[in-house]
C-alpha cells in the first residue's frame, strides 16, 4: 500500500487529536492492528477502513487505494474519490474541473468491449 495512504491516517488521526490506542478503541480494532496499518505494516480491508473513516469522521474513499477502490465501487470508484476529496476540502474547484476533464478524456479513449 502506498505511504501517503498511512501518513493520511496519521494525520488526521492526529489532527483529530487521537492517540492510536483511543482509534483503535473507537474503531472495535486492536492498537497492534491500527499501528501496523499506520506505519506500513498491514494493509487495511475495506471493513477496517470502514471502521477507522467512521471514528475520525472522513470518507472512506480517503484511506484507500485506487485498485481497493476499484475492487469495491467499481467503475464508478474514480468519481466517488473525487467527490470525497472535494469534500474533505483536499481539491480546489479547479483542480477538481482538470481531474474530470481527465476522468473523461481516459473514458472516451478506453475501447468499449
Amino acid at each position: 500500500m502506498p505511504k501517503a495512504k498511512e501518513s493520511y491516517l496519521r494525520k488526521v488521526r492526529l489532527e483529530r487529536g487521537l492517540t492510536i490506542e483511543k482509534l483503535a478503541y473507537g474503531a472495535g480494532l486492536k492498537y497492534s492492528t491500527v499501528q501496523a496499518i499506520e506505519s506500513g505494516r498491514l494493509k487495511g480491508n475495506p471493513t477496517t477502513w470502514q471502521k477507522l473513516a467512521d471514528v475520525l469522521r472522513i470518507d472512506v474513499r480517503l484511506l484507500m487505494t485506487a485498485d481497493e477502490q476499484k475492487a469495491l465501487y467499481g467503475d464508478g470508484w474514480e468519481m466517488g474519490n473525487i467527490r470525497a476529496r472535494l469534500e474533505a476540502g483536499e481539491l480546489s474547484q479547479q483542480e477538481v474541473g482538470k481531474l474530470i476533464g481527465d476522468y473523461f478524456s481516459r473514458r472516451q479513449q478506453t475501447p468499449k468491449p
